[in-house]
Order: structure tokens, then sequence, then C-alpha cells
């Protein structure tokens, strides 16, 4: 299911295999069309920014792949989008401090940091108990946004349903995430589900964690997106 995606070029090859043989090509091209359809809006996303006016926070997540990602190409990208707060997962404590020589502490001062996974942020942060999933503890914080409350903060990794014998944890790990609160402050899921909304598991976090969702705008795959936060 994860794969599903690259189903769009592979569908776009059997249909033009299926034209030149004259061999159920209406089928093949009903078939791209409707996939094209429902996965594109998870690729493109939506390039408009969140309502002017009220509290903003840019966010973005990124899996560096056990500390292997370069940290300057990191950082440059936390500089490009204007980030205000990184969840990030697989962090070695060798990128950490990479980072931190680069220079990501001028653009995101504020840190609070687990094994294996961070909140950075622009604004003070304030620490909150971890969640401990069955490979790898989840940091959570506090993001201070001028203008309204706090935003509750977790950088989520859940495991990875490889074979059959991680299903159950990468379940567990699914369904121990914090659904949203129906009134207060916004809490935020960000970081590596290890899953698409192909996935039934994915589908009902989804649903419990966006009880009260904040205006949104998101750039696909980028992995920033811009939430337009209540005012106080």
């Amino acid at each position: 299911m994860a794969f599903t995606p690259y189903g769009v070029p592979l569908a776009l090859a059997g249909g033009a295999a299926a034209a030149l043989l004259r061999r159920w090509a209406l089928v093949a091209v009903a078939a791209v069309i409707v996939l094209a359809v429902l996965l594109a809006p998870r690729a493109v996303g939506d390039a408009a920014e969140a309502r002017a006016g009220g509290p903003q926070l840019r966010v973005m997540t990124a899996n560096v792949r056990r500390g292997s990602v370069p940290p300057a190409a990191l950082i440059e990208l936390v500089r490009c989008e204007r980030v205000d707060a990184l969840a990030a997962q697989e962090l070695s404590p060798q990128l950490a401090s990479e980072l931190e020589r680069g220079g990501l502490d001028e653009l995101l001062p504020n840190a609070v940091l687990a094994p294996h996974s961070a909140v950075y942020a622009r604004r003070p942060l304030r620490p909150l108990p971890s969640f401990q999933g069955a490979k790898a503890e989840m940091t959570a914080a506090a993001v201070d946004v001028p203008g309204t409350a706090p935003v509750r903060m977790i950088s989520v990794h859940v495991a990875v349903p490889l074979v059959g014998g991680d299903l159950a944890g990468w379940r567990a790990d699914l369904r121990a995430l914090p659904a949203a609160p129906r009134r207060g402050d916004v809490q935020l899921l960000a970081g590596d589900f290890n899953a698409t909304l192909d996935h039934h598991a994915l589908r009902e976090l989804v649903d419990a964690a966006t009880a009260t969702p904040p205006e949104a705008a998101g750039a696909g795959v980028l992995g920033v997106a811009v939430l337009a936060l209540p005012e106080d």
C-alpha cells in the first residue's frame, strides 16, 4: 500500500502498452485518471498560505535517516522555508552536534531532545513527557506562539511494519498517539508515521487527531506546513 503513488507511472506505461496493442486501452486510461485524481493532492498540496492575520506557525518534519542527512542541507532548507518549528526523527548525537555547529541554533535556538528525536523551535519550548514507542522515544514539547496558547508538538516516529512481527508495534504506536483535545490547546503530531493515507490505521489516527484542526496550508511532499492558529 505504501507504494500506491508509484502506481501512476506504472499505470501510464501499462496504458500506453494497452493502446499500442489495442487491448483494454480504455480501461487502462480510466485507471490512470482515477489514480492520478486521488493521489495528485498529496503531491501538490495547497500552495496558498494559511489565512492572513492571526498567529501562524511554519512547521517542518524531517527523518534524517540515522543521522546521515547532510547538516548544511537541512539547515539551508530550514532557512529558505522560514521554519518556526522542526520535528526531527532518527537523529544521532553526532548530527545534533553538527547541526548546532552549522548554525541551526541561530535559526531555531530552542530545542528539546530525546534519544533519536527532537523538536527545534524559533520560540521558547517547554519539555513535555515523551511518548515511548515500540522502537523509539518520541520527543514532545510545548511551543510558545505569540498571540495564542502554546502548541503541543510531538516528533512522531512509529515502528516500521516491514515484517509480520512488527505490525503489532506499528499499530500500537499509532493508537498510543493522543487524540486531539476537544477544546483548549492545539496539538500537533509531526513526523514519520511509516504509513500513507492508503493505510486504514493512519486514516483512523487522522480522524482522531483532527477534531478541531487549525487551518493549514501545506506544500505537498516538501514536508512544510503553515498553521493558522486560534487567537487568544
